[in-house]
């Protein structure tokens, strides 16, 4: 896995490959049992309270800390190419799931190349600006990140997918 920092760009670049086809990688990315499975970086879990995977649908969560803490977040989705990337609004929620405006946002632009042995997932994430960036790194998101792909390495090896 490759994290990089573009700060003109107020970006994170995440490139992950995994040696398993496009179509099982696609869907732990786009389906809530799955995507409960890894989200959240241990000792976090994630809990799906709805998914509408289609443009103008969301994907709202809550992570939930092995204290009983909860953050709640959702994702819109507002650009889906189906097996090749889908662009998205990531931000934290309010109780009643809108978003939370006092807290930094970011689009998600997730790519997915499908090659000969194995997929290349690259995720572009943009802030609206350096603050935002900065605040969000702070939170430890490189952390983060790391965590939520070892979680998801480690369930594709324990769940036999073939490779």
């Amino acid at each position: 896995m490759k994290i990089s920092i573009d700060t003109d760009k107020n970006s994170v670049i995440i490139t992950q490959k995994f040696n398993v086809k496009l179509k099982v990688i696609w869907d732990l990315y786009t389906q809530p049992e799955h995507l409960d499975k890894y989200w959240a970086p241990e000792p976090w879990q994630t809990k799906t309270n709805s998914m509408n995977f289609h443009e103008g649908g969301a994907w709202i969560y809550t992570l939930i800390s092995n204290s009983g803490e909860q953050f709640a977040a959702r994702l819109d989705y507002f650009q889906i190419h189906p097996m090749k990337r889908f662009k998205a609004v990531d931000s934290f929620c309010e109780a009643d799931f809108t978003s939370d405006e006092s807290t930094p946002r970011s689009i998600w632009e997730v790519s997915f190349e499908g090659r000969k042995h194995d997929t290349v997932v690259t995720e572009v994430i943009t802030f609206a600006n350096a603050y935002h960036l900065n605040a969000t790194l702070e939170m430890g998101f490189e952390q983060g990140v790391k965590l939520l792909m070892h979680n998801l390495k480690t369930g594709l090896h324990a769940s036999n997918i073939k490779m």
